[in-house]
């Protein structure tokens, strides 16, 4: 299975909502938390409210995370829109993108965002059902983690310029510009060709296996040679979360 990313996977507020913040395992230094700040509560706020079944179901993939650092996820069923993390599983419902995206750390916080979603988990209960069917992955453990990830200030490690210097880009404009991403060059350059400033992280070694990490095909690397992108929290992962957040 090959992961094509549809859409912007994690946001930074824009005027039009929040302050501009930086950049898409490392951490954005600006946008961490506080120690004192990790008890996240969490609010489904698609109305109707999906089923209680559900929301437990992504909120313990949610909580991959706490079995490495400080952070506690804690659902939120009588005031969902006033949860720390609002997730929609319903983009049409709130004028937002659709797919798998979240704000990136502190951002979420911002009063601009207050009663509408941090987070969006575009149907993912059935997506993730019907790839089950097929003899797939598990998609909740794939993109839960990732989003959470960027909810706690982790940006996309294939962003890092070490990985971005193995892209040939006229490859990643044909490969993303087609079906199903459709992306524009311009989307494309956002996404994955423009690296992060290393000054604004706090970073390990590039990990080519951490949740944060896109899949890339070896059809758009240089080499030839693929990165095979996380499907959950790899060692580094829980290294890296647990020394950040203890």
């Amino acid at each position: 299975y090959q992961r094509r990313v549809h859409g912007s996977d994690f946001m930074i507020p824009t005027a039009s909502d929040a302050p501009t913040g930086a950049g898409a395992i490392a951490l954005v230094k600006d946008l961490r938390w506080p120690l004192e700040a990790l008890i996240f509560t969490v609010g489904f706020i698609d109305t109707p409210a999906p089923p209680l079944a559900s929301q437990q179901t992504i909120l313990e993939y949610m909580q991959v995370w706490s079995k490495y650092c400080r952070a506690e996820f804690v659902l939120e069923t009588a005031n969902p829109l006033n949860a720390i993390i609002r997730v929609t599983l319903d983009h049409t419902k709130w004028g937002v993108p659709g797919g798998y995206w979240s704000y990136l750390g502190t951002t979420i916080m911002d009063d601009r965002l207050a009663r509408k979603p941090t987070m969006c988990l575009d149907n993912i209960i059935a997506k993730a059902a019907a790839i089950r069917a097929r003899g797939g992955m598990d998609e909740l453990m794939r993109v839960v983690p990732h989003e959470v990830g960027h909810t706690l200030g982790f940006p996309h490690e294939h962003m890092r310029e070490e990985i971005v210097a193995r892209i040939d880009k006229e490859a990643a404009y044909r490969y993303y510009g087609a079906p199903p991403n459709n992306w524009t060059r311009a989307q494309v350059d956002q996404q994955v060709l423009q690296p992060l400033a290393p000054g604004t992280l706090q970073a390990t070694r590039v990990d080519g296996q951490s949740v944060m990490c896109y899949q890339i095909p070896a059809e758009i690397t240089i080499d030839r040679q693929g990165i095979s992108g996380g499907n959950g929290l790899d060692q580094l992962d829980a290294w890296f979360v647990s020394a950040l957040y203890p």
